[in-house]
């Protein structure tokens, strides 16, 4: 179940980089008329990150990997991290 979350949270991390890299080329590289598509491809990116971040997919594998007495100390640090993520997410998004 481990993998899994690595997996997922990869994912997140290459799409998130991405959104970066595109905010990073409008604050430096604009070519005249590129805002409009930027902004778009920001837009579009951050909502697939944010449907994946708050998966129930993820949620589920979270879940599991809760009760998993296998995991490291590390690993335990980062499922305790990303669990409190995923909880901030659902609570910002039912209080919209």
């Amino acid at each position: 179940m481990y993998q899994k979350y690595v997996e997922h949270a990869q994912k997140l991390k290459d799409i998130n980089a991405a959104v970066a890299m595109l905010h990073w080329d409008m604050e430096t590289y604009m070519p005249e008329g590129g805002a409009a598509v930027k902004s778009r491809q920001i837009g579009t990116l951050s909502s697939v990150l944010h449907e994946m971040a708050t998966s129930s997919e993820y949620e589920q594998i979270l879940n599991k990997l809760q009760d998993d007495n296998s995991l490291t100390d590390n690993q335990k640090k980062m499922y305790n991290f990303q669990k409190e993520i995923l909880i901030a997410l659902k609570n910002f998004q039912a209080n919209l």
